[in-house]
C-alpha cells in the first residue's frame, strides 16, 4: 500500500535515512545551526466546536499548546505526527484522520535543551485530529509528565473556545489555527 504525500513534499526513489542519536553536544551545535522540522497537532471537536490544549511546562512555549515536537529524518509531516501523538499520548492513529491545518515558523528565545537561553528556529507541519471522548480519555491519561502539567490529576487537556483561547494568553498561532478549525467546524 503506498502512501499518499503531502502537497510540495518530493523525495526521489529508494531514499532512505538511518536516523541517529545525536550526543547533548552535537544536538547544541545542530540546533543553534539549522531549522527544526517539527510537526504539532491540535486536538478538537468538530461536533462540539472546541479544541483541546495541555499546559506545556518544558521550553520553548511553558504555556497552553497543541502536542507535537520534532520528526524523524526521512520522515513524512503525516508521520512525524502520527509518531509525536503515539509518544506523548500513546494513541495509535491512522494519518488518513490527520487534517492539514498550516506550515508554520516558529523562533522562540529559548529551549528545553542546555544551554537553554539559546534561541530556536523551527518549520513545523501543523494537522488538527477530531478526536472523540474517549480518545481524549486515553490522552489525558497517558501524556507525558515530564512534558506537561497536571497530568498526574488526569486534567492534562483542556477544553478551550475561541473567547477561552483569548483570555488565556495563548501564543497568537494558537487563536488563528483554532479560529480556522473552529470555523469550518460550524
Amino acid at each position: 500500500m503506498s502512501q499518499s504525500l503531502p502537497p510540495n513534499f518530493y523525495a526521489e526513489e529508494n531514499c532512505s535515512f538511518k536516523p541517529v542519536f545525536m550526543s547533548d553536544d552535537a544536538y547544541v551545535q545542530a540546533v543553534s545551526s539549522m531549522v527544526i522540522v517539527c510537526a504539532d497537532i491540535l486536538f478538537y471537536s468538530a461536533s462540539k466546536g472546541v479544541v483541546y490544549l495541555a499546559k506545556r511546562k518544558s521550553k520553548p512555549l511553558s504555556n497552553w499548546w497543541m502536542i507535537g515536537g520534532r520528526i524523524k529524518a526521512g520522515d513524512t509531516g503525516e508521520q512525524g505526527a502520527v509518531n509525536n501523538i503515539k509518544r506523548e499520548t500513546g494513541l495509535e492513529v491512522d494519518p488518513s484522520r490527520l487534517k492539514f491545518l498550516a506550515m508554520n515558523r516558529y523562533f522562540f528565545n529559548n529551549r528545553q535543551q542546555e544551554p537553554q537561553d539559546i534561541a530556536c528556529d523551527s518549520l513545523c507541519y501543523t494537522f488538527a485530529l477530531d478526536i472523540s471522548n474517549d480518545e481524549l480519555a486515553m490522552a489525558n491519561t497517558n501524556l507525558d509528565k515530564e512534558e506537561y502539567e497536571h497530568v498526574s490529576e488526569g486534567k492534562g487537556f483542556r477544553t478551550f473556545g475561541l473567547a477561552e483561547i483569548k483570555e488565556a494568553g495563548t501564543h497568537p498561532a494558537i487563536l488563528d489555527l483554532a479560529g480556522h478549525l473552529i470555523q469550518q467546524s460550524n
